[in-house]
């Protein structure tokens, strides 16, 4: 999609915030929180390439496919839920409440919300349909085919072995807790979820990382300010 110059006048700054000032505080929020997310999710699934743009030029891409977006009434508008924030804010609370079983449980959901999350972008920019993304995600285990092969094929870059291992052994204990054996108690159990759980948010770190510099570089930021430029 090319920078447009020629595209139909636009609402002022006035009119805008005369627009905006109709909406409570929160309203406002949730607004700016749902644009962004949809037009960070259009650099991610490859619709918008913003490398090499101004701030002006990024804010029109996005306005401009948005508005297409909302004027095709053929195509329905799919909203998804994101939970990883709240199953990351889930996991260090447990972790701190030294409740390991419960910590683990809660990093490996979101460790594999944020694969399949990694996984449906990359194959929506190799032409994947949804329904084809849909069965990977449901056929290819956690243990190996996310952290491995599939993101070969998907031209994803390798994870690090040290970051690799963390989640796996994660996968592991969440799965021993979630198909409970019933089996005696071994104190030895308590001290693997506490070597697992140590310097895990150096892996949660890494992974975000890897998300930026895989999706946007410095085009996160970019995308950002420019929404944050029409917001003002």
């Amino acid at each position: 999609m090319k920078y447009c110059e020629k595209e139909p006048p636009e609402l002022s700054q006035k009119e805008f915030a005369a627009l905006l000032s109709r909406l409570s505080k929160k309203e406002q929020q949730d607004l700016f929180q749902i644009v962004k997310n949809a037009s960070l999710q259009l650099v991610r699934d490859g619709h918008i390439d913003v490398s090499g743009k101004s701030t002006e030029e990024i804010e029109c891409e996005i306005r401009t496919y948005l508005k297409k977006v909302v004027a095709d009434r053929e195509s329905p508008i799919h909203i998804v839920i994101d939970h990883t924030a709240h199953l990351l804010k889930l996991a260090r609370q447990f972790a701190i409440q030294k409740k390991h079983e419960d910590a683990c449980l809660y990093y490996a959901l979101w460790f594999e919300h944020w694969l399949n999350h990694l996984i449906v972008s990359s194959g929506r920019r190799k032409g994947l349909t949804d329904q084809e993304l849909n069965q990977i995600i449901r056929e290819t285990d956690i243990g190996r085919g996310k952290t491995t092969w599939l993101l070969r094929l998907l031209d994803v870059p390798a994870f690090s072995q040290e970051h690799q291992k963390k989640i796996l052994k994660i996968a592991e204990l969440r799965n021993t807790f979630v198909h409970y054996k019933w089996k005696s108690f071994d104190h030895h159990a308590t001290k693997e979820h506490q070597e697992a759980l140590a310097d895990i948010e150096k892996t949660v770190k890494y992974f975000k990382g890897f998300e930026r510099r895989h999706f946007f570089g410095k085009m996160k930021s970019l995308v950002r300010k420019a929404l944050t430029n029409k917001a003002e």
